[in-house]
């Protein structure tokens, strides 16, 4: 595919490529007349020849529309929605930030003191709060997707794998498909049949993986994609035995509540905000 920096895509142009997401390449883009810099995902083209492309379509505006009721101060804010008819393609328009995510900002960070990374893991879960609050299961919580502005705000981003409870719809696949990255899928997500659908308890387990990782500096399971499954499957309680030394050990224990095999075990994103404010965070 040819460089597309520089091109218009409706009134934006865009300057460079900075990622890759769900629903497509997000590139670094500023408003042809107002010069004020937003992030433009541009989608890959849709097979216009597939019989079902008009419902394909028709689905994917309404998810757009819910997207756009989202208003938190921990997520991405969605602007709005564009169509191109000649390549098939759709764009997203959205907040630009500047930063890393958080994956690159804990490497570049790894002497954070507990207080910041407390503050990074209850803002991320307050995010979360509000999207299960819409009835918007994310699906594929981890590192990448979560960005870290130069002011170190915390956002959750890449909706591409998101599940509409409402709607019974997944906003790119089909809701069964196995989506997201091994390290941070919920056990419900490798074997239904065992521990039950996908729900908004999914998500929790894959921030109690982030938890870890914020707190240790370290994902809890190591091995090749074949030895992670194994062991996600093997236990039926909580895998990952190793203390958070020099935090406070209430955090110990959310930890293991979240990351509990079976999802009617783990509390809910409202709960833990529960549990975060008795304890004074």
């Amino acid at each position: 595919m040819e460089p597309l920096y520089f091109k218009m895509i409706g009134p934006y142009i865009l300057l460079e490529e900075i990622g890759q997401g769900g629903m497509g390449t997000v590139y670094r883009a500023i408003h042809s007349k107002t010069q004020e810099e937003f992030a433009l995902k541009l989608s890959a083209s849709l097979d216009d020849h597939d019989p079902d492309f008009e419902n394909k379509k028709k689905h994917f505006l309404r998810e757009i529309q819910v997207f756009q009721t989202l208003h938190h101060p921990n997520i991405r804010k969605v602007h709005s929605l564009g169509w191109l008819e000649k390549e098939k393609r759709f764009y997203l328009v959205m907040d630009y930030i500047a930063g890393h995510n958080l994956r690159q900002f804990l490497i570049d960070h790894p002497s954070l003191s507990i207080e910041e990374k407390i503050h990074l893991f209850c803002s991320l879960v307050e995010g979360v709060a509000h999207l299960h609050e819409k009835k918007i299961v994310h699906r594929d919580i981890k590192p990448s997707n979560i960005l870290v502005s130069l002011h170190r705000n915390i956002y959750l981003s890449d909706f591409g794998g998101a599940y509409l409870r409402e709607l019974g719809l997944s906003s790119i696949t089909d809701s069964q498909q196995i989506i997201g990255t091994l390290l941070y899928l919920a056990p419900e997500c490798l074997d239904p049949n065992l521990f039950g659908p996908l729900s908004d308890k999914t998500d929790i387990y894959s921030l109690s993986v982030i938890l870890y990782e914020i707190f240790t500096g370290k994902p809890p399971l190591k091995g090749s994609p074949q030895e992670i499954v194994i062991q996600k499957l093997k236990f039926k309680a909580n895998p990952f035995p190793d203390f958070f030394e020099g935090f406070p050990p209430f955090f110990k224990e959310i930890y293991i509540q979240m990351s509990q095999f079976y999802p009617e075990k783990r509390p809910s994103a409202k709960e833990i905000l529960e549990l975060l404010e008795s304890q004074g965070y």
